[in-house]
């Protein structure tokens, strides 16, 4: 999630962290309050009535999370947002851009397409560029209408022909249950690019299990830090277990007074599900490493009780 700043005229957003009730924004003078929070179990927005601070209304509602507030517009007493998982078989972790009512009426999806999107509105609002891409799918940007969300003009696709040609592999988007046995963990497999399925290879997972954030990538990159180290020979992933953000709150719960779990009993599942899909995918060999938290995992990697047949080095 991302966390809200208030300042005397603006609000502002700190990327990867969350507003979870850090989010305000004052209308009339504070008269009224909206207000973000996980009380019924997903980053929500609430409409307050400023003086009894009293809810008057949800304005948010469902299984699926508001990721960023992009701007309220207190005359027309509407929110324009960025939301995660409310698209049906897109990536949970994929924002889209929406606009909604005060009173939770009108609920409208400028974006569309199934990646990550960020959105720039022309100086008027009359005009909207949308970009969007996948680790698996360059980038795309066209022009919209802000009135009816119409193509105005494709501006941009871009090639991977080149590429391709060249040998690049793009990363592979895997998802396997968590330890409930219907949680959905998601990640990224990045092979080198001479990758021959036939052999076997080690893997390490390139990790980071704070609760501040989602950490898997998103949008297509042509380099990457994995790229670099699969090329090595290894199969390099990267996971976002329980305990991470931008999913719901029993998902974020996790890590509540227990930094030390970071997820690994859904890691470890994740990485048992793909080597059972991969023969290529050495589950005797997989290796581990970060920086900050992560650091402080890898020895308790080290002393736990993962089974035998996981060498975690």
């Amino acid at each position: 999630m991302n966390r809200a700043r208030r300042s005397s005229t603006t609000t502002t957003w700190d990327r990867d962290f969350r507003p979870a009730v850090k989010y305000r924004h004052d209308v009339n003078d504070g008269k009224e309050i909206i207000w973000a929070s996980e009380r019924d179990g997903w980053e929500h927005l609430y409409l307050y009535d400023g003086v009894t601070g009293k809810v008057k209304s949800q304005i948010t509602k469902g299984d699926w999370v508001v990721r960023n507030i992009d701007r309220v517009d207190d005359d027309s007493r509407q929110i324009w947002f960025e939301a995660g998982g409310m698209v049906a078989g897109q990536d949970p972790y994929f924002t889209q851009l929406y606009r909604i009512n005060f009173d939770g009426t009108g609920l409208t999806r400028f974006t569309e397409a199934d990646g990550n999107h960020t959105v720039t509105f022309s100086s008027d609002k009359q005009y909207y560029v949308d970009t969007w891409s996948r680790v698996d799918l360059p980038t795309v940007a066209q022009l919209r209408h802000t009135a009816d969300q119409k193509v105005v003009l494709d501006l941009e696709k871009a090639d991977a022909a080149p590429l391709l040609a060249a040998g690049f592999r793009f990363p592979e988007v895997f998802v396997a249950k968590g330890r409930d046995g219907k949680t959905d963990i998601w990640g990224v497999i990045t092979r080198p690019t001479n990758f021959d399925p036939a052999k076997k290879y080690p893997v390490i997972e390139n990790i980071y299990a704070g609760p501040q954030g989602s950490f898997v990538p998103k949008t297509f990159s042509p380099v990457s830090g994995d790229q670099a180290l699969a090329e090595l020979g290894f199969i390099v992933v990267h996971i976002d277990g329980m305990g991470t953000s931008n999913r719901s709150k029993a998902f974020h719960d996790v890590a509540f007074q227990n930094l030390g779990d970071a997820g690994f009993p859904d890691r470890i599942l994740w990485h048992k599900a793909v080597a059972s899909k991969y023969p290529s995918y050495d589950i005797s060999r997989v290796g581990i490493f970060g920086t900050s938290l992560p650091a402080d995992r890898t020895p308790w990697v080290a002393c736990s009780s993962i089974p035998s047949s996981t060498k975690w080095w």
